[in-house]
């Protein structure tokens, strides 16, 4: 016998608040560092809390460019992975931020 699967936890998009427009819809990526994501997600701990994961993700490379692991949502936290992936690129020879 197979053990249960674990319920999945995703955002419920079906809220009253107001939903942004998709400001990315249609745009064909040629190169890394040309649009940046952000993300959070939920990490289960073994005492039952939660930590948070804050990520900057290239959109065309998928690759992490910064990150932050924290117990808050807090908007900081995802400032300073920004910040942290800033960082990174500019020490990169030859890449560009706009």
């Amino acid at each position: 016998m197979l053990p249960a699967r674990k319920t999945r936890h995703t955002t419920n998009s079906n809220h009253r608040y107001h939903k942004w427009k998709n400001l990315i819809k249609g745009v064909t990526l040629t190169s890394a560092n040309h649009l940046w994501v952000s993300d959070i997600t939920y990490i289960p701990l073994t005492n039952g809390e939660v930590c948070y994961l804050h990520l900057i993700t290239d959109a065309y490379s998928h690759k992490i460019q910064g990150w932050v692991l924290t117990d808050t949502l807090w908007v900081s936290a995802t400032i300073n992975a920004l910040q942290q992936a800033i960082e990174q690129a500019v020490e990169m020879k030859g890449s560009e931020i706009l």
